[in-house]
């Protein structure tokens, strides 16, 4: 089994919609972990996300955001996967600090 951590660095005032942001109306930008092997295949994994922090929005209700650093553990079970490993992280955030909606994003990094 190969473990390791995928660190999320947000910047001072971005908010990421946690992975379970325990409100309906933020449940389909929710942050997403998906691994795919050097041939582009989705490889067999188990992501533990964090629950991050409680924010009332106000108008929506609560919700639940990573912000600073947020750590993804990540395990792996296929000790046979062809590397390198590519990672994508799909989500939405904002800025709270300027009211601004960020929209959907779509992070790419790779584990060699």
């Amino acid at each position: 089994m190969t473990n390791f951590t995928v660190q999320l660095i947000a910047e001072r005032g971005i908010h990421l919609y946690a992975y379970d942001p325990k409100n309906v109306a933020w449940k389909h930008v929710a942050a997403r972990l998906t691994i795919r092997d050097a041939d582009g295949q989705i490889v067999d994994s188990r992501v533990t996300y964090p629950n991050g922090l409680k924010v009332e929005t106000g108008f929506l209700g609560e919700l639940y955001v990573y912000r600073d650093s947020t750590d993804l553990r990540v395990a792996i079970t296929d000790k046979t996967v062809k590397r390198p490993l590519s990672m994508t992280l799909e989500g939405a955030g904002y800025n709270h600090l300027q009211n601004a909606c960020l929209g959907r994003m779509k992070l790419n990094a790779v584990r060699k």
